[in-house]
């Protein structure tokens, strides 16, 4: 035990024994100084059974307290303190063996082993006893690690004997190193990523829309929102091509977007209302009464069944209506504003549907916010 304190750089140690004579039970303590071995104090007592052993023990730390007057009496009251690492000693690149002993044990000593990686001895703080596979390595350089005759302990065969750790782990600087390393390199890929997405935050196109008495001044986004600018602002980009609309989302994960977009901006964005997005679609009061937003002629302005190959296409790939919006029939149907009951709205037809439900008098409605389909975006609007 001695041995194991030296290991740990202890000042000074309590040790015990108890001893049975005659049906006694005879308990002596000593207070030993750790790096000479000298005896500092001793006291003894008879414990009886049925009495407080924990008291006892007390009392005798109190009297070995009072001879030595120092708090290591106590037992554990000084803390181990870091050691200089000497030398371990490396096999076979990767096996790191500890340089010495602890000692033998009858029983794995975990105690001691958790207080020399939480202090890291000699670099490593993942030291462990040995399995037997590699106590075989350590044999065969039986001369180079000064290991005894005697048996020693492996965490897979024999379970007490000599204690040498090992490890096979990483020294706690190149550890982390490795982490800072790790965590530089993400920052960098997320700054890109920033970068990369920059324009699609800093350049969000919007067209004005003058009012028609009823309905007040608003502006209102030329393309539907896209991939880019949502995983600007959300960071997800598991929807599609930075410049194809974002779908799959949900009325709650709108206003989450909101949220976001809002406090980065300052700007007060949110969804059209149905009789927003209508008058935008028909072309405010620029309209020349087309069926579809922009023209008579579905495929002039719509991706839908006739000519999208059964998939959305990137936003402002077909002509725009009169005030300069693209997408408004087809490509995705568009998140409103409009709650009808527990019913959501939308509208715009998308590449799924037939040039009919492209018409700007087209809309649907959605059971509940948490609808998410493959062909439903939305488009952002301002005061």
């Amino acid at each position: 035990m001695v041995r194991v304190g030296q290991i740990l750089n202890l000042h000074k140690m309590v040790i015990g024994d108890v001893n049975i004579v005659s049906g006694q039970y005879n308990v002596d303590v000593r207070v030993v100084d750790v790096q000479t071995g000298a005896v500092e104090a001793t006291e003894g007592a008879q414990w009886a059974r049925g009495s407080s052993y924990r008291e006892l023990m007390r009392n005798l730390a109190t009297r070995l307290m009072a001879k030595i007057n120092t708090p290591a009496a106590t037992g554990g009251a000084t803390t181990p303190a870091q050691t200089t690492p000497t030398s371990v000693v490396t096999l076979f690149d990767h096996l790191h063996v500890f340089p010495e002993d602890l000692g033998e044990f009858p029983s794995a000593p975990s105690n001691v082993i958790a207080t020399i990686n939480r202090n890291a001895h000699h670099g490593y703080n993942d030291w462990r006893i040995p399995t037997v596979e590699e106590l075989a390595l350590m044999r065969a350089n039986s001369s180079r690690l000064g290991l005894r005759s005697g048996t020693y302990m492996t965490s897979d065969g024999t379970r007490n004997g000599i204690v040498r750790l090992v490890t096979t782990g990483k020294t706690v600087a190149a550890k982390e190193a490795e982490r800072m390393a790790a965590e530089a390199a993400q920052e960098a890929a997320a700054d890109a990523e920033k970068g990369r997405l920059a324009p699609f935050l800093n350049n969000i196109e919007m067209v004005f829309v003058q009012g028609n008495g009823t309905i007040r001044d608003f502006n209102i986004g030329k393309y539907e929102v896209t991939q880019g600018l949502w995983q600007a602002v959300m960071g997800d980009n598991s929807r599609g091509g930075d410049n194809y609309p974002v779908v799959r989302v949900t009325l709650n994960d709108v206003q989450e977007f909101l949220r976001k977009l809002n406090a980065i901006t300052g700007k007060n964005y949110s969804l059209p209302t149905s009789a927003q997005w209508e008058y935008a679609a028909r072309g405010g009061n620029r309209s020349q009464g087309f069926e579809y937003s922009g023209s008579n002629n579905v495929d002039d302005v719509a991706w839908y069944t006739g000519n999208s190959s059964g998939r959305s296409h990137q936003v402002g790939t077909k002509q725009a209506n009169e005030l300069g919006i693209h997408d408004m029939s087809g490509n995705v149907r568009e998140w409103c504003s409009d709650i009808q009951g527990y019913n959501r709205v939308a509208r715009g037809g998308s590449w799924s549907n037939s040039a009919e439900n492209c018409r700007v008098s087209s809309r649907v409605v959605y059971g509940g916010p948490s609808t998410s389909l493959s062909d439903l975006g939305f488009r952002l609007v301002l005061p």
